[in-house]
This record gives structure tokens, sequence and C-alpha cells, in this order.
């Protein structure tokens, strides 16, 4: 009787085993098709922002900031480049998990050598939205092999989006055209020239008064989120990159349980950890006019002057070479010219929006 138990047992591991193999080769044959061909949204792409250093040339980015919408709401590259000669590139997305950022660094690094990694540190304690849950066309074809997985299992949700791009692009079946099935994709035909910064002279007030009340309670940051900032880390030491971990503006999302927890985890790695929450006037930070969405992100007159800050502080703390002058970088004189242009149009353009808010 037992014997026959243990066969059954057998049999069944088996089979698990053979549906998990065909089910994996069936994936990664699905998903060179549904990962979209440019890196547009036009194209299908998810989040774009993530893959547009790739119109950048090879080995030419010596800073990447790494994160989400703060990122690219607080620090100016081309500002960077115009008061130092910095090369640095934006590198971040929306709502991006710990889990995202590490495998975007590894798709950084197969183009760049950079010297430098930011980290921004609100995604340390980011919740997975229902959007990013486990799809129900991944569950249905696939329940008992994943069964139980909810928003909470953030690390392999996001493992299995990134090596299996198909789960996150499934729907694209109704748009996928012959060159889906023929070409490769090919993301270094958008280049932006703004260098992954989103420009907004958007004003609106945060008035929720003070935010970073001091205490001695951590905010610890969650072991599934560690682990892949542990590999971040890692990573960075592997390739001989400095990293420094960096808290934009944020009344909304931040506060001194969260400073703790990222102090302790710096401590712990031997990492530099500056938080901008607390250094506010030091910066400048006039939360009635520098933050497009009362106090969630800055706008372009916060951005800058926290670039100003983080500009100093690179200078005074890091060997970064002044790129201004050398011909490969002549681009970037073109790229400065158009972004103070934008800036201009978006200033014009808010201008009348603010003027009716205020």
């Amino acid at each position: 009787m037992s014997k026959k138990i243990n066969k059954k047992k057998i049999f069944s591991a088996v089979r698990a085993v053979v549906f998990i193999l065909i089910f994996v080769l069936v994936l990664n044959i699905l998903n060179p098709i549904f990962i979209p061909k440019e890196n547009t949204r036009e194209a299908g792409i998810r989040y774009y922002p993530q893959k547009v250093f790739y119109g950048e040339q090879v080995n030419t980015i010596d800073v990447v900031c790494l994160g989400n919408s703060d990122m690219y709401r607080s620090i100016i590259p081309l500002q960077l480049y115009k008061d130092y000669g910095y090369a640095a590139f934006d590198t971040a997305m929306a709502s991006a998990r710990t889990v995202d950022l590490y495998y975007m660094l590894k798709d950084i690094l197969t183009r760049q050598t950079p010297r430098l990694v930011i980290f921004e540190t609100d995604c340390l304690y980011r919740d997975a939205p229902d959007e990013e849950k486990m799809s129900s066309w991944l569950k249905s074809s696939a329940t008992y092999l994943l069964d139980g997985i909810s928003a909470t299992d953030e690390d392999l949700c996001g493992e299995l989006y990134n090596v299996f791009p198909v789960i996150g692009y499934h729907s694209r079946w109704k748009s996928l055209t012959k060159a889906d099935f023929t070409e490769k994709p090919d993301y270094t035909k958008r280049v932006d020239p703004n260098k992954g910064y989103l420009i907004d002279a958007g004003i609106k007030p945060y008035t929720g008064g003070e935010y970073m009340k001091e205490t001695t309670d951590v905010d610890v940051i969650q072991p599934a989120i560690a682990l892949y900032m542990d590999k971040i880390v890692q990573l960075c030491r592997d390739n001989n990159i400095e990293l420094l971990l960096y808290e934009s503006p944020a009344a909304h999302s931040w506060n001194y349980q969260r400073h703790n927890g990222v102090v302790q985890y710096a401590e712990k790695n031997n990492l530099t950890f500056v938080d901008y929450n607390l250094m506010l006037d030091e910066i400048g930070i006039d939360w009635a006019t520098d933050t497009k969405d009362k106090g969630e992100h800055m706008n372009i007159y916060g951005g800058t002057k926290c670039t100003t800050y983080m500009g100093k502080y690179l200078s005074e703390h890091y060997d970064l070479p002044d790129r201004r002058g050398e011909d490969t970088y002549a681009s970037w004189k073109n790229d400065l010219k158009s972004f103070s242009s934008a800036v201009a149009s978006a200033e014009k353009k808010a201008g009348k929006s603010n003027s009716k808010a205020s």
C-alpha cells in the first residue's frame, strides 16, 4: 500500500516538474514575440521611461540616478552637466519596486559603465498596487503552481514580470503584427534630450505641516525588499560603482521612521545616505512653490534646488569627470539648449493655471 502511495507521489512530482518545464519553455518562446519592439507608448511599452537610456551612446553615462518618480522629478541631469560637466541620467520609472530597479540596473550595465549610482530610497517602502498583482491570466494557466500569491509577494511577482515579460504584455496579442514575430526590440531609436527628467512647472502647494517628527522608532525595510536592495549593493560593488542612497523631499510618503530604517540599512552596509527631508531649509525648499502636487513630487523649481544641492555634494565627495568640451558629449550642448526652451515653454503653459489656482 505504501509503495503505491509513494509511486503516486513520485508520479505527481514528476508531472509537476514536467508541467513547470513546459510552462517555462512556452513563456520563453512567447517573450520575444510579446515584448514591444520600440520604446514608445504607441508600441505598447509599459514603462517607457525605463528604457530611454538606450538612446544614449554606449559608455557615456557616469552617474545613474535610479529610482521612482521622485527621482525624475527632483534631479535634473542637464543642470548637473551645465554646472559641473557631470554626465548623469535619470533611469527611473513611476511606482518602481526594488526588484524592478535591480533588473533595470543590470540592463543599464550592458550599455554603460557608470562611476556612481544614486539610489532614491522611497521605493524601499513602496506597496505593490493592485495592477501589479499576479495577473488572472497567469493564475488560470498555473493555478496550483502559483496558488496563494498576493500583492505582498512582490519579490516573486517582480521576478516573474522581469524574467518573463510576456506576463506583463500578454494583452498585446490583440495588436501583434508580423514585425513582432520577425524583429528584435530596438530601444536606441528614442532619444530623450532631457536625460530622463520630466519637466513640470505646475504649482500645487503642500499645506500639511511638519511631517518629519523626530523619533527613535524604526520602519524596518521588509526582508523581500531588502533582498533586492542587497542585490543592487552587490551589483555595484562587483562593478566598482559607488552607491549613494538619497531621499528627495516627499511630504506624503516619507517620515522619520522611514529615515531611521534607511539609516539602519546604510550603516549595516557601509553606505552613505543623504535625506533631503532633514535639509529643507538648507536646500531652500518652499512647499508653497516647489511642489507640483501638494507635496508628492518636486516641480521644476524644487527640482532645480535639489539638483543644485546634489551637484555641490557630488563635487565635494566624489571624483567625477567634467565632460564639457569633450567631442563625445557635443550633443549635450544642444540638449541643454532644447531643455532650457522646454522649461520656458512649461513655465509659460503652467503660468496660466498657476495664477488661476492662487
